[in-house]
């Protein structure tokens, strides 16, 4: 595994990321939580998936203190997670879950609405759950194609998009970014 940057951290836990593997790893300190700060953690993390071409965040949930609220699980369903898969280049969840099950983040009803929306992956330990996110590396790092019309004699740039919620994979000229599609990236 390689070497993780901190983005951000409280007394509950932080958001680190690892530019070269292209994964968010968001994990728990074991300090009791509140709303606040429980969905301060996940805030940061879609601030980071939208600011890098981060395709895979690893959710280290071990040292989670107490389940949080239903009103929370209904906001990371709810709000937050189709708000990080519609600017986003998320592709990848992966859960690292406490032992404990009363204290459980993704319960089983959780695990299979989340599932519905994102390709998601439980594991046991960190190692197979990082393996799981570096694999199939995703086309979106952040690249362009720059393509020179040789019969108009212009240049024009092809950025990396996806063409739906079912993880289709495209290329889109400048002038069709923006058309309505339900991903166009644009990152250079």
């Amino acid at each position: 595994m390689l070497p993780t940057q901190n983005y951000f951290a409280n007394a509950v836990g932080s958001v680190d990321f690892s530019p070269e593997d292209g994964y968010v790893h968001l994990h728990w300190s074991g300090t009791s939580m509140t709303s606040l700060e429980f969905r301060a953690l996940y805030t940061h993390a879609h601030n980071l998936l939208r600011r890098y071409p981060l395709r895979g965040l690893l959710a280290d949930h071990r040292a989670m203190p107490a389940a949080p609220d239903p009103a929370d699980r209904d906001w990371l369903l709810n709000t937050w997670l189709p708000a990080v898969l519609e600017d986003t280049a998320l592709e990848r969840y992966a859960v690292v879950p406490t032992l404990t099950p009363e204290t459980r983040l993704h319960t089983p009803t959780m695990a299979a609405q989340m599932r519905r929306a994102v390709t998601t992956a439980f594991f046991e330990e960190i190692p197979p759950a990082t393996e799981w996110l570096r694999a199939d590396k995703a086309v979106y790092s952040g690249f362009q194609i720059t393509v020179h019309d040789i019969r108009n004699g212009q240049t024009s740039s092809w950025h990396p998009v996806r063409l739906s919620s079912r993880r289709r994979s495209g290329w889109l000229p400048p002038a069709s970014r923006g058309c309505g599609l339900s991903r166009c990236a644009t990152r250079s």
